[in-house]
Protein backbone atom coordinates (compact mmCIF):
# COMPACT_ATOMS: atom_id res chain seq x y z
CA UNK A 1 0.00 0.00 0.00
CA UNK A 2 1.15 3.63 -0.91
CA UNK A 3 2.33 5.31 2.42
CA UNK A 4 0.62 8.65 1.80
CA UNK A 5 -2.80 6.83 3.04
CA UNK A 6 -1.47 5.58 5.79
CA UNK A 7 -0.67 9.27 6.46
CA UNK A 8 -3.99 10.66 5.38
CA UNK A 9 -5.98 8.03 7.87
CA UNK A 10 -3.70 8.57 10.57
CA UNK A 11 -4.49 12.76 9.69
CA UNK A 12 -8.09 11.66 9.91
CA UNK A 13 -8.12 9.53 13.09
CA UNK A 14 -5.94 12.44 15.19
CA UNK A 15 -9.01 14.92 13.19
CA UNK A 16 -11.65 12.33 14.59
CA UNK A 17 -9.99 12.49 17.82
CA UNK A 18 -9.75 16.17 18.39
CA UNK A 19 -13.45 16.94 17.29
CA UNK A 20 -14.79 14.05 20.03
CA UNK A 21 -13.00 16.30 22.87
CA UNK A 22 -15.80 17.63 24.84
CA UNK A 23 -14.25 19.88 27.07
CA UNK A 24 -12.64 22.17 24.81
CA UNK A 25 -14.17 25.47 22.98
CA UNK A 26 -14.48 25.44 19.60
CA UNK A 27 -11.49 28.07 19.28
CA UNK A 28 -9.35 25.67 21.30
CA UNK A 29 -10.63 22.50 18.67
CA UNK A 30 -10.07 24.95 15.93
CA UNK A 31 -6.02 25.84 17.27
CA UNK A 32 -5.38 22.20 17.63
CA UNK A 33 -6.45 21.66 14.06
CA UNK A 34 -4.21 24.07 12.63
CA UNK A 35 -1.25 22.35 14.85
CA UNK A 36 -2.24 19.38 13.32
CA UNK A 37 -2.31 20.78 9.55
CA UNK A 38 1.33 22.58 10.49
CA UNK A 39 3.17 19.60 12.15
CA UNK A 40 0.78 16.45 11.40
CA UNK A 41 2.50 14.02 13.73
CA UNK A 42 3.18 15.58 16.71
CA UNK A 43 -0.19 15.21 17.59
CA UNK A 44 -0.98 11.70 16.71
CA UNK A 45 -0.97 10.08 19.43
CA UNK A 46 -0.84 5.52 19.79
CA UNK A 47 -4.86 6.05 19.75
CA UNK A 48 -4.75 7.38 16.49
CA UNK A 49 -2.52 4.45 15.30
CA UNK A 50 -4.26 1.68 17.19
CA UNK A 51 -7.64 3.11 15.10
CA UNK A 52 -5.74 3.18 11.74
CA UNK A 53 -4.45 -0.29 12.47
CA UNK A 54 -7.44 -1.93 13.42
CA UNK A 55 -8.75 -0.38 9.89
CA UNK A 56 -6.30 -1.72 7.68
CA UNK A 57 -6.96 -5.22 9.58
CA UNK A 58 -10.45 -4.83 9.05
CA UNK A 59 -10.00 -4.35 5.21
CA UNK A 60 -7.68 -7.41 5.24
CA UNK A 61 -10.41 -9.42 6.21
CA UNK A 62 -12.85 -8.32 3.61
CA UNK A 63 -9.52 -9.56 1.02
CA UNK A 64 -8.97 -12.56 2.92
CA UNK A 65 -10.96 -15.89 3.14
CA UNK A 66 -13.71 -15.64 6.27
CA UNK A 67 -10.94 -18.48 7.90
CA UNK A 68 -7.95 -16.97 6.95
CA UNK A 69 -9.05 -13.69 8.30
CA UNK A 70 -9.98 -15.31 11.50
CA UNK A 71 -6.88 -17.42 11.61
CA UNK A 72 -5.11 -14.02 11.20
CA UNK A 73 -7.08 -12.10 14.34
CA UNK A 74 -6.77 -15.05 16.08
CA UNK A 75 -2.91 -15.24 15.84
CA UNK A 76 -2.60 -11.84 16.48
CA UNK A 77 -4.68 -11.82 20.02
CA UNK A 78 -2.30 -15.26 20.85
CA UNK A 79 0.55 -12.69 20.94
CA UNK A 80 -0.82 -10.02 22.55
CA UNK A 81 -2.07 -12.04 25.58
CA UNK A 82 1.66 -13.41 25.37
CA UNK A 83 3.05 -10.58 25.85
CA UNK A 84 0.79 -9.39 28.66
CA UNK A 85 1.47 -12.73 30.41
CA UNK A 86 5.72 -11.81 29.68
CA UNK A 87 5.36 -8.57 31.42
CA UNK A 88 5.93 -6.45 28.42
Amino acid sequence: MNMLFYYDELYHAAVERINKLVDLSVAQKNILLQRLQQTPFLSTTTEDIELVTNKILHSLGAVLCPEAYADYAGNGKLLEMEMLDNGE
